[in-house]
């Protein structure tokens, strides 16, 4: 989907109903490869519902492949995804910000928040903040300020 600022990839990792790790597919990643390369200039974020499997069999089982993907395409500035139900946003060593959406009705940890994630695009990055469901949890209203990475 492109944007005035940014053109949005969302990518499907449903690989089989009911089961845990996900799966992007050659299919895919040529796609993305080439949507990415056809699109050199502008910002791109990444939406794909798993998480990096790099650790254990719950993830994205094509991860390496994937990260390898993002990384080489320096318009990639954000990696957005879910599935493990905790709120974090991370920058890895070569300047993608990965962003772990909370859940959005019931968490696998105590202390988690639910709730959603407002985000506001700017020129030179994206502006994140956590509304809580409950908006007494600690979290609530918390912000992050992702700065793009240089392309």
């Amino acid at each position: 989907m492109e944007t005035a600022l940014v053109n949005w990839f969302i990518m499907d990792s449903l690989e089989e109903t009911a089961v845990t790790p996900g799966l992007l597919g050659r299919d895919q990643l040529d796609w993305l490869a080439r949507s990415l390369d056809q699109r050199p200039t502008k910002p791109a974020i990444v939406l794909v519902h798993h998480n990096p499997g790099l650790t254990g069999n719950l993830g994205l089982k094509d991860t390496v492949a994937f990260l390898e993907l993002i990384r080489s395409h320096k318009q990639v500035k954000a990696y957005i995804y879910g599935h493990t139900h905790v709120w974090r946003v991370e920058k890895d060593a070569s300047g993608i910000y990965f962003v772990n959406l909370p859940a959005v009705s019931y968490v696998f940890q105590d202390g988690e928040p639910t709730g959603w994630v407002e985000a506001k695009l700017r020129p030179d990055g994206m502006d994140l903040q956590l509304r809580c469901t409950d908006q007494s949890h600690k979290f609530h209203g918390q912000t992050h300020q992702l700065r793009w990475r240089e392309a």
